[in-house]
């Protein structure tokens, strides 16, 4: 990539992830650190329920996300345009991949491995800040999308949900015993 198309992939990336002390100068000396990957149409960035050992940062190109269904049929989830932060949870709570990611024609990743994810985290520089601000940032707009879905999915005909339903129906669907709310 020239240095043109990084900041411009940087500067949306930050535009997408918002927060305090965004720069797009820290970010690509961050993509700069690791290796990047070029994956053809479709082959598979990272698959379901393998373990996840890295991270991906999108930056050119788009995947498909799917997800196997109960009989065990991949389904489309939908699709992630670059640029964007990819199987990152996987490395934060060492949880298996829970979808695969599939180039859907040419793609472009910087690699972040669980070693290097580690060690750039703890640092006091300005590239480990902007990996946890970014994460962080990643993470809440993951977090406030799902609630909106979930809303979504439960939403009465008056369309008056309060969060208490939406912590109900969110925590049967992890299998957990949850009190209903009062009402």
């Amino acid at each position: 990539m020239t240095p043109r198309e990084l900041l411009d992939c940087a500067s949306r990336l930050i535009a997408l992830h918002r927060y305090r002390g965004a720069d797009a100068n820290d970010l690509i000396a961050l993509l700069n650190r690791l290796p990047r990957r070029q994956y053809g149409q479709w082959e598979s960035l990272c698959k379901e329920g393998e373990a996840g050992d890295e991270l991906f940062f999108l930056l050119r190109g788009a995947v498909e996300v799917l997800k196997e269904d109960t009989g065990g049929q991949e389904r489309p989830l939908g699709t992630i345009k670059a640029p964007a932060i990819l199987g990152h949870m996987s490395l934060v709570d060492r949880s298996a991949r829970s979808a695969t990611c599939r180039a859907m024609g040419p793609v472009v990743v910087a690699t972040l491995d669980r070693a290097g994810f580690d060690a750039l985290f703890d640092e006091h520089t300005a590239e480990g800040s902007t990996l946890r601000r970014l994460l962080a940032a990643s993470i809440a707009d993951q977090l406030a999308q799902a609630n909106a879905h979930l809303r979504d999915l439960i939403a009465p005909a008056d369309g008056d949900v309060s969060d208490a339903q939406v912590m109900t129906v969110k925590g049967h669907l992890r299998g957990w015993h949850v009190a209903e709310p009062a009402r």
